[in-house]
């Protein structure tokens, strides 16, 4: 997760982010020349974002052909019970994860304005 374009793009989000995160005993650290990194991972921005009502979900397909099988990540992004955005398809789950939680990032960062 590219935090420092999460703080940038996103700045009342990434406060409501760093908001919840203190409770939880993450955090986050500059680092000169590397920029923001944190003790989160993936699952504990599910559970971020699950608090905020936006719901990411994971899935797949597999497409099969003469020449090859292919196997492409995507997630689809729901706030209540509608699916208000996703994202394209990509090659493994961790880009199609990172997609949907800056997707989310936007999201959440509409809500608060």
């Amino acid at each position: 997760m590219n935090f420092d374009k999460i703080k940038s793009d996103f700045p009342k989000a990434w406060e409501w982010l760093s908001d919840w995160a203190h409770p939880q005993g993450k955090s986050f650290t500059y680092y000169l020349g590397i920029g923001w990194r944190s003790s989160m991972g993936d699952r504990d921005l599910y559970e971020f974002f699950d608090a905020q009502e936006i719901y990411i979900r994971q899935n797949w397909t597999i497409t099969d052909s003469e020449e090859s099988e292919k196997m492409e990540f995507f997630c689809a992004i729901w706030e209540y019970n509608v699916c208000i955005s996703g994202t394209d398809d990509f090659p493994t789950r961790a880009a199609a994860e990172s997609s949907a939680f800056e997707k989310a990032f936007e999201i959440l960062e509409n809500k608060l304005k």
